[in-house]
């Protein structure tokens, strides 16, 4: 006898039969019990989940001699013919293989005529994605309007290829990649039958290792009956897909949490030595590491493992996050895997950014950490508390502006360049603090823009700790009078009033602008003084 791969042994042959997808047969079963059926339908989902099958089951429902029926009898001419893919009223069409528009319409050119040995005439359409543009545009009036005895079933992996108008011409259905606990469980009747001797855990890693696809499961089972002579055992199977044992991931971590590369490399050294796959390595990190959070932080939701000890250890050793970034850090290198010259490469520099984030934490005796403390504090400097000068204190205290002597105050601040001229060409109209408000004359008007006043009141509030809002007010009767300006500014040194303007950015930047020069600097005396004098 010819042997069969369990893949298509083990095909489903009726509704519930398809694995790990109940809302979809609950679904479809009630509407061929209600006879509501649709006449295109759209069956998409990641390979291996049964696409095709459902549709070929559903051909059976429809064609079935006894009626149409969730159940069919699988007796029947129909049923046989269409479970040895030689009925003659189901066109299945590979549409990777036909996609020119010439072949869609010749497939089109039967849909009218009526079916020759069934109730309905099939069309099943794989890969409908990667029909072209033209064909798909063939497709649409037959697939809106098709005659009563036709029914269309499309299967695709990549729906969002599919234009919109093909996609509201369908009812849709999602198959949903298959839970590692339904697979390993179809898995196990499939064993059980086949009176093949086979391990939980080994079983458990196939249905992994499938990434939700039943035929991948079953193609890779029956792969490890072949390499295990009949048996399927756990330590067989993770040579087979070249994973790491559980022991060897727990040891290679428990290294990266301690930071001991040394010993982690060599753990990677016998790895490499036993044919294992890094970038599966990696993923097994992930998942321990994902394990080892659940312990310490749901500890019932942890799934079962052969050595619960070592992964209470490894969580106990472990802060919860440096935990999550270690599990971060497991997710950049497997995105960044194949960037690196080789496999081996990759994995041993990802051990190594894992052992160079490690932060060792010293536990110290309470005494001890107190007297580090006061040993620490001791040696901090000292923050010295700014102190107002006596003059600016007295003005601040002062009831009445006239008592203020402003010439102290500027001249006990360290105040240079245009910012003292202006400060000493001007007079205290009030000071309650925090607000100070200066009149100037309107000679001066142009000096005293708000980006100034804001400059000098940050200069006061820094040198002095007194806060101060300033304001500059102009008054025609303010005289720039000479008693305002201190004694170095009314010396006739020309060399000490150029250092002082040299010393202000603002007029600094006019000169740079306008490529200006300063000729010669004057300190004017008012007609007042020079009459007195």
């Amino acid at each position: 006898m010819t042997y069969r791969v369990l893949a298509r042994k083990w095909r489903p042959k009726t509704l519930t039969d398809l694995v790990g997808q109940p809302a979809l047969v609950q679904t479809i079963q009630a509407s061929i019990e209600r006879q509501q059926l649709h006449h295109a339908y759209l069956f998409t989902g990641t390979r291996g989940v049964g696409k095709t099958s459902i549709a070929r089951i559903l051909a059976k429902c429809l064609n079935c001699e006894e009626g149409i029926t969730a159940t069919p009898c699988l007796k029947c001419d129909a049923c046989v013919s269409i479970a040895e893919g030689r009925f003659a009223d189901l066109i299945e069409v590979d549409a990777a293989s036909r996609t020119r528009v010439e072949e869609t319409r010749d497939l089109l050119d039967n849909v009218p005529y009526a079916p020759t040995q069934g109730r309905y005439k099939v069309y099943l359409i794989d890969e409908v994605h990667m029909l072209s543009a033209h064909s798909f545009n063939a497709l649409l009036k037959t697939l809106e309007e098709p005659p009563e005895h036709v029914k269309f079933f499309l299967a695709t992996t990549d729906p969002q290829r599919l234009p919109v108008t093909i996609l509201s011409r369908c009812l849709q259905f999602h198959l949903k990649a298959v839970s590692p606990d339904s697979l390993s469980a179809h898995l196990e009747h499939i064993c059980d039958s086949e009176e093949v001797i086979a391990s939980k855990d080994g079983l458990k890693l196939i249905s992994r290792a499938a990434a939700g696809s039943v035929r991948d499961g079953l193609s890779l089972l029956e792969q490890a009956i072949a390499y295990g002579q009949g048996k399927v055992e756990a330590s067989e199977v993770r040579q087979m897909l070249g994973s790491a044992s559980e022991m060897s991931i727990y040891e290679l971590l428990d290294k990266v949490l301690t930071a001991d590369a040394g010993a982690a490399l060599s753990i990677v050294d016998q790895m490499a030595q036993d044919g294992t796959i890094f970038e599966s390595a990696i993923e097994q990190c992930i998942t321990t590491l994902h394990q080892i959070c659940l312990y310490q932080q749901v500890p019932e939701r942890v799934q079962q493992t052969a050595h619960p000890e070592t992964l209470s250890s490894l969580a106990e050793k472990v802060a919860p996050e440096r935990a999550q970034l270690v599990y971060q850090l497991c997710l950049y290198a497997k995105r960044d895997f194949g960037l690196a010259p080789d496999a081996k490469t990759a994995f041993e520099m990802f051990v190594l950014r894992l052992c160079s984030f490690h932060r060792v934490e010293t536990h110290q005796p309470k005494s001890e950490k107190a007297q580090a403390v006061s040993s620490a504090e001791s040696t901090l400097p000292i923050r010295r508390v700014k102190t107002a000068p006596p003059a600016m204190q007295k003005a601040v205290a002062s009831a009445s502006p006239e008592t203020v002597d402003w010439i102290s105050v500027i001249s006990s601040l360290n105040v240079t360049g245009l910012n003292k001229i202006v400060l000493s060409q001007a007079k205290v109209k009030s000071w309650a603090a925090p607000q100070l408000i200066l009149e100037v004359s309107q000679e001066h008007e142009g000096c005293v823009s708000d980006e100034r006043s804001l400059a000098i009141a940050k200069l006061l509030t820094d040198q002095t700790g007194i806060p101060v809002k300033l304001t500059f007010s102009v008054n025609q009767s303010v005289v720039k009078a000479a008693t305002n300006v201190p004694d170095n500014l009314t010396e006739p040194d020309e060399e000490q009033n150029n250092k002082h303007l040299e010393q202000d950015s603002d007029l600094q930047s006019l000169v740079d602008a306008f490529d200006a020069t300063i000729e010669k600097v004057t300190v004017l005396k008012n007609e007042k003084q020079g009459e007195n004098s």
